[in-house]
């Protein structure tokens, strides 16, 4: 029951981080805050811990129809400038860090589909320049469990790659902190998909991934942490990536 356990103790762990918010909060990240607070409520009444429900996603889902991002933008990696006011084509933004598996494992599966999407969506990266190698790197005592591990990821050529670092996340009040304000850590992989008339399509959120990872593993419980990721994201982004394309068709 490993990855139960230990997929269960994220979520519950997660829900009880929330972020301060600031002054200028938008409607769809107080949204997503009150989501977050509902469903550990269900959580708290149900025992604490759901291993096969998501209430997040039903409230999302429910929660963020229409709702629009602010017109913002972003400074990429090679000091390109990235607004988002007027999209020619929908976008995904995801935020993620080198800090948890789960966040390596979505960040791999979606980087290996933007060339596939390259001509019908753009794709940003949004990560936490602190946690983009393993802390422990640094240290000359420290033997890495493999090269990659102390290894900057390589992005997609396609994609647009933007770095943010912990004091940005807690002092912003725009642009990097439209994006944050609402979400529990940065740490998780979160993926906004986003219409080109800046409303929210879907929200993916941790519980995401944690809830069908232990539905695959119940059902498959010889199977491999890795292996296992691969199939929750396999069952869950392509049907988005195309859904998103048709809607903005």
């Amino acid at each position: 029951m490993k990855n139960i356990t230990v997929s269960c103790v994220l979520v519950f762990a997660w829900a009880l981080s929330l972020t301060g918010c600031s002054s200028n909060e938008p409607e769809y990240s107080q949204k997503i805050t009150q989501c977050i607070k509902e469903a550990r409520e269900v959580a708290r009444q149900k025992g604490g811990i759901l291993f096969f429900e998501n209430p997040v996603r039903i409230c999302l889902d429910k929660s963020l129809q229409q709702q629009v991002l602010p017109a913002m933008s972003f400074v990429d990696s090679e000091g390109g400038q990235i607004a988002l006011q007027n999209l020619e084509r929908p976008l995904v933004i995801q935020i993620l860090s080198n800090e948890y598996s789960h966040s390596i494992y979505e960040r791999e599966h979606l980087n290996a589909m933007v060339a596939q999407y390259s001509d019908k969506i753009d794709f940003i990266f949004l990560t936490n320049r602190e946690r983009e190698i393993s802390p422990m790197c640094s240290s000359k005592l420290y033997r890495a469990k493999s090269e990659k591990e102390c290894t900057p990821f390589q992005y997609a050529k396609q994609a647009k790659l933007v770095y943010f670092n912990k004091d940005e996340v807690d002092t912003a009040d725009d642009d990097l902190g439209y994006i944050i304000n609402g979400l529990r850590a940065t740490e998780f992989p979160t993926t906004y998909y986003i219409n080109k008339d800046r409303t929210i399509f879907k929200l993916e959120v941790l519980e995401d991934i944690m809830v069908r990872s232990n539905i695959i593993f119940r059902n498959s419980p010889g199977k491999s942490d890795e292996e296992i990721a691969r199939l929750s994201f396999e069952e869950r982004v392509p049907e988005i990536l195309a859904a998103l394309v048709k809607h903005n068709n």
